[in-house]
C-alpha cells in the first residue's frame, strides 16, 4: 500500500497516541507519534511532516506556542490542534497560535471518520 502522507502526533496521553497512530497506520499514512514537546521539535527538525497533530496542553510546553513555532518555520506543514481543553477553532482566537493558520481543530473526544476525511483534504490540498 502506497502512504498516503507523513503524519507527526503530539499528544501526553498515551492511549491517543496510541489509537491515532494505529488507525492512521492503518488508513496508510506514515506515523511518528511522540508524547512532549522537546520530542516533536526534534521531529520535526529531522523529518518532513504533511500534517501535524498537536495537543494544547502539553506537560513541558504550551501546546500552542510549539504549533506557532511549527506553523513559523514549517511553510507546508498543515496543522491539527487537538484539545479537550478548547471546543472550537475560534476558542483558538486569543491565544499563543494564529488560528487562521491552523488548518483544522479537533475537540477531544473526536470521530475518526472526520479525522480521515479532513486528513484526505489536507493532504491533497498541496
Amino acid at each position: 500500500m502506497d502512504k498516503k502522507g507523513n503524519v507527526l502526533i503530539v499528544d501526553d496521553e498515551p492511549g491517543m497516541c496510541w489509537i491515532l497512530e494505529t488507525a492512521l497506520t492503518d488508513e496508510g499514512y506514515q506515523v511518528t507519534a511522540v508524547d512532549n514537546a522537546t520530542e516533536a521539535i526534534t521531529s520535526a527538525e529531522n523529518n518532513v511532516y504533511d500534517v501535524v497533530f498537536i495537543d494544547a496542553k502539553l506537560p513541558d510546553a504550551n501546546g500552542l506556542l510549539i504549533a506557532r513555532q511549527f506553523l513559523n518555520q514549517y511553510s507546508k506543514m498543515k496543522l491539527v490542534v487537538m484539545s479537550g481543553y478548547y471546543s472550537s477553532k475560534k476558542d483558538l482566537k486569543n491565544t499563543e497560535v494564529d488560528y487562521e493558520k491552523v488548518a483544522f481543530f479537533l475537540g477531544k473526544p473526536f470521530d475518526f471518520q472526520e479525522v480521515y476525511q479532513m486528513l484526505d483534504k489536507l493532504i491533497t490540498r498541496e
